[in-house]
């Protein structure tokens, strides 16, 4: 059941002094450039300030499809566009929202419980932090906030029916695509030269494989969506071709997490579409991973290097079985209420594993926990535990009642099963929150699915929901 989007009214004198009043701006910030009173980079910022402003008032849906079908680089590489102001960007489309709305949507603050516990957490159960990792800290507190206004207003414009998961879908097509398109150029279009040189590209603004490989992860569950949803013999060239764009940028990221999303994408299809044919892929995935030497290599090689050492020596520092073994004690230790937030950050490498111990990047001296569920333990104990899985458990319980209803949803929805699980995956081996290009898309696939499944208990049995 759609409903129509408020907008501003605005007076007939509104409708001439508006735009005159932008082209005076426009005018004002070119002649501030040009005799040199600005730089060009702070320029175009401050251009782009009344355009999004615009945007976020008057079409707040648009605002956060252009969110999601941005490349992270463009974003990440811009020195004006930092987490502060785009929060402020949001957060002021919310408001407005509301005010033109006049009342709260109902459900939003529900959905906005469990990740604002965290965030309220991380202001006022703050821990002392050493003076280095403290501004690291203290940003990834913005983060939060940010990840927070997004779920928020994806939720209560998701609401509206003017936000649909067909747009995401599209813009998700969209951001990885032209990620996945800068990274080939890198390349000189050669995937496999990645295998030895992880560290040295930047594939679209993405710093760290793992990072891509999440990124082509949640393009290749679109574009798998949209071919297993087509009836056998319908599938279209440019599905087919999307298809194999993704799985091969998925194949040659050379991340092992975004190799399982693609795995129990593939394993599920069959069984949630009852295509037995479906199942021939399996073999062919056997035959890649066993076929070609340098995935073969990034499969196995804890089986046959830095596992097997640890099992026989009984030194874990160099796995993650190891590091979560020492970061279960310390979270075990902090019960119930954790040991405040910025904990986490203080933890020295080798206090943790020893002399010459290390679970760290060149110049960055911050122990990732590789589990956010463990992360939010160590910080605020049994609280922020309790918020991850209440937030998840929000997110299956919303899939299960539009899995539901699926007759009387319209729309090309699959894929938001593939983009949970990208995020849950790295949530549980990785740094899922700390990959601010698939969190952000993450939450605001996921306010728009929890809106979704609200709109679905309110339709009447014979209504038709927009998805």
């Amino acid at each position: 059941m759609a409903v129509a989007e408020p907008r501003v009214a605005t007076h007939r004198g509104a409708r001439i002094l508006i735009p005159l009043g932008l082209v005076v701006y426009l005018l004002a910030v070119v002649a501030v450039q040009a005799i040199g009173r600005v730089q060009f980079n702070d320029a175009v910022a401050l251009l782009l300030v009344p355009a999004l402003g615009w945007l976020a008032i008057q079409y707040p849906a648009a605002l956060l499809v252009l969110t999601v079908a941005v490349p992270p680089g463009l974003l990440l590489g811009a020195p004006r566009v930092t987490i502060g102001p785009l929060t402020l960007l949001v957060a002021g489309s919310l408001a407005a929202f509301i005010v033109m709305r006049g009342v709260l949507t109902r459900g939003l603050v529900a959905t906005a419980a469990p990740i604002a516990v965290l965030v309220a957490g991380a202001f006022t159960l703050f821990n002392s932090i050493r003076p280095g990792p403290h501004s690291a800290a203290v940003e990834f507190r913005r983060v939060m906030l940010y990840y927070l206004v997004l779920v928020v207003l994806a939720y209560a414009v998701g609401r509206t029916g003017r936000l649909k998961l067909s747009h995401l879908g599209t813009a998700l097509l969209v951001t990885a695509g032209i990620t996945g398109i800068i990274f080939l150029v890198q390349l000189g279009f050669q995937p496999w030269n990645y295998a030895g040189r992880p560290s040295d590209l930047e594939p679209g603004g993405l710093f760290y494989r793992t990072h891509f490989g999440y990124m082509m992860a949640l393009g290749f569950s679109v574009a798998f969506a949209r071919w297993v949803s087509r009836e056998p013999g319908q599938a279209r060239i440019l599905d087919m071709a999307l298809l194999a764009f993704f799985s091969v940028l998925v194949t040659f990221s050379f991340a092992r997490g975004a190799w399982v999303v693609a795995v129990v994408l593939i394993a599920a299809a069959p069984l949630r579409t009852g295509r037995k044919g479906l199942w021939f892929l399996l073999p062919v995935l056997a035959l890649v991973a066993t076929g070609v030497p340098l995935i073969q290599e990034r499969l196995f090689s804890d089986l046959t290097g830095g596992l097997q050492r640890s099992l026989e020596s009984g030194d874990f520092a160099t796995g993650r079985w190891g590091l979560w073994q020492v970061m279960l004690d310390r979270a075990a230790a902090g019960l119930p209420w954790g040991n405040g937030y910025g904990y986490v950050w203080n933890l020295r490498p080798e206090a943790l594993f020893g002399p010459g111990g290390s679970f760290t990047t060149a110049g960055n001296p911050f122990v990732y926990v590789h589990n956010d569920f463990l992360y939010w333990t160590l910080e605020l104990g049994v609280l922020g535990l309790l918020a991850m899985i209440a937030f998840w458990a929000q997110l299956v319980a919303a899939l299960g009642r539009i899995a539901a209803a699926a007759r009387r949803i319209s729309g090309e929805t699959a894929f938001v099963g593939g983009v949970f699980l990208t995020m849950f995956v790295a949530s549980m081996v990785d740094n899922g929150l700390f990959i601010r290009p698939v969190a952000e898309r993450f939450f605001i696939v996921a306010g728009v699915v929890l809106a979704l499944a609200h709109r679905v208990d309110e339709a009447t049995p014979d209504e038709t929901v927009s998805a």
